[in-house]
């Protein structure tokens, strides 16, 4: 869950349905060593959507689309 709101009030929220929260875990952090042990570079320090693509989470079991409303 995410919420953004601009100086006019405006007013965006962001929603992800996921696993649970080990299971979440577990899923991204084999992804992640897949990914790297399959040749992929990684230079210093990054977080996953950087290293993954920002629709990575999205692509885990058991997790859906963000929806923004």
């Amino acid at each position: 869950y995410g919420e953004a709101v601009n100086a006019a009030g405006e007013r965006k929220t962001a929603r992800l349905k996921t696993s649970s929260g080990y299971q979440l875990t577990i899923d991204g952090a084999v992804a992640i060593a897949l990914h790297l042990l399959g040749g992929a570079e990684a230079v210093g320090a990054m977080t996953p959507s950087q290293l993954m693509g920002p629709r990575f989470v999205s692509s885990l079991p058991r997790c859906g689309d963000i929806v923004i409303s």
